[in-house]
C-alpha cells in the first residue's frame, strides 16, 4: 500500500466524513479563486509575457493537483474507484506530478528573472515563447518521471523530496541575489550620466519590473517554505503512525489539506502582491465597488515608498523619453 494515498484507505467513519467534506470544500474554493485570478491575470498584462506564462502554469499546476485529488475523493465516495485500483493509482501519480511541477516552476521563475536582469537593455522587447513552453513541458515530464519511479520503488521518497527542496532552495537564493542587483541598478540607471543624459527609459522600466516581481516571488517562496514544512512534518507523521491509527489519519488529512490549500493561496499571494492586479480583481468580484465612497488621493511614491516630487519626476521621464529617440 502506497503511503502517499493519504486518507484514501480510511474506513467510512464520522472522522472520515469530516475530513473528506472539508477537503472537497477547500478544492472547490480553490477552483473558484484560480478561475478569477487567471481571468484577471491574462486580461491585464502587468508583467513580461514569459513571466506571465510561467506564473499562469504555476497556478494551473496547483489546479491540476486539486482536480486529480478531487477525482480520487469523488470516485471513492461514489464507489467508482476501489481503494487499490489502477485508476486510483494513476490519479495519485498525476496529483503528485502536478505538486512537483508547481515546485519546479519556481526554478523557471528565478531563471526568467535572472535573464531579465542580465538582458535588461533588450528584454522588454524580446520574446521567447517557444523556449518557455519547451521548458514548462520539460518540467512536467521531469516531475512525472520522478513520481513514476518513486511509486515503483526505484527512487526513494527522501531522494525525491531532496531534489525539489534543493531546487527550490537554489531558486530562492538566486532571487535574493538578483533582487539586490536590480535594486542597485535601478537607481544607477536613473542617475544622469554622459553629460546629463539619463539612461534608457526601457531599461529603467525593466529594472523596476524586476524589483516588483522579485519581491513578489520572495514572499511567495517564504509562504511555500512554511507550507512545505507543514506538509513534510505531517507526511512523516503519517508514515510513522500509519493509516490504521487515528493520529496517522489526522497527519494524512493535514498533508492533503495543505496541498489542497495551495490552489487558493498561490493566486491569493500573487493578487495581494500586485497592486494593479489586486484592484482589478476586487473590481471584478465587487461589482458594486463604485457605490463605495471614493478614497482620498494618495501621494505618489517611488519603489522604496518615498514621496515623489512630481515636477522632478516628470522632467526625468521626458528627458529619458527624449533620449530614447536618439
Amino acid at each position: 500500500m502506497q503511503p502517499t494515498l493519504g486518507i484514501l484507505h480510511m474506513e467510512l467513519a464520522p472522522l472520515t466524513v469530516v475530513f473528506w467534506a472539508t477537503e472537497l470544500l477547500v478544492h472547490v474554493v480553490g477552483f473558484v479563486i484560480s478561475a478569477v485570478f487567471l481571468l484577471s491575470f491574462f486580461r491585464f498584462p502587468l508583467f513580461h509575457a514569459n513571466f506571465r506564462l510561467i506564473i499562469a502554469n504555476l497556478a494551473l499546476s496547483t489546479v491540476f493537483t486539486s482536480v486529480s485529488r478531487f477525482a480520487i475523493l469523488v470516485g471513492h465516495i461514489a464507489r467508482l474507484i476501489p481503494p487499490e485500483s489502477p485508476a486510483g493509482d494513476w490519479l495519485q501519480t498525476l496529483r503528485d506530478t502536478g505538486m512537483y511541477s508547481a515546485g519546479f516552476h519556481l526554478v523557471l521563475l528565478s531563471g526568467e528573472r535572472a535573464i531579465a536582469t542580465i538582458k535588461s537593455r533588450v528584454y522588454e522587447k524580446s520574446r521567447g515563447f517557444h523556449l518557455v513552453v519547451a521548458l514548462i513541458l520539460a518540467t512536467w515530464l521531469g516531475s512525472f518521471l520522478i513520481i513514476f519511479f518513486t511509486r515503483r520503488g526505484e527512487l526513494s521518497q527522501f531522494v525525491a523530496l531532496g531534489i525539489i527542496a534543493v531546487a527550490d532552495g537554489v531558486a530562492f537564493l538566486v532571487m535574493l541575489v538578483f533582487f539586490y542587483v536590480n535594486h542597485k541598478m535601478y537607481f544607477k540607471v536613473t542617475a544622469k550620466v554622459n553629460g546629463g543624459v539619463p539612461q534608457s527609459l526601457s531599461q529603467r522600466y525593466q529594472y523596476s519590473e524586476n524589483i516588483s516581481s522579485s519581491r513578489l516571488l520572495i514572499r511567495f517562496l517564504l509562504f511555500l517554505a512554511v507550507a512545505s514544512l507543514v506538509a513534510l512534518a505531517s507526511f512523516l507523521g503519517y508514515l510513522f503512525y500509519g493509516d490504521r491509527s487515528t493520529l496517522g489519519r489526522v497527519f494524512g488529512f493535514v498533508f492533503d489539506l495543505t496541498i489542497a490549500s495551495l490552489t487558493s493561496f498561490v493566486p491569493i499571494i500573487i493578487i495581494i502582491g500586485t497592486p494593479r492586479l489586486r484592484s482589478t480583481t476586487l473590481d471584478r468580484i465587487c461589482a458594486t465597488g463604485s457605490r463605495f465612497p471614493k478614497k482620498k488621493a494618495e501621494a505618489l511614491k517611488d519603489i522604496n515608498g518615498r514621496k515623489l516630487i512630481v515636477k522632478d519626476e516628470t522632467k526625468v521621464y521626458f528627458d529619458q523619453l527624449k533620449a530614447s529617440w536618439y
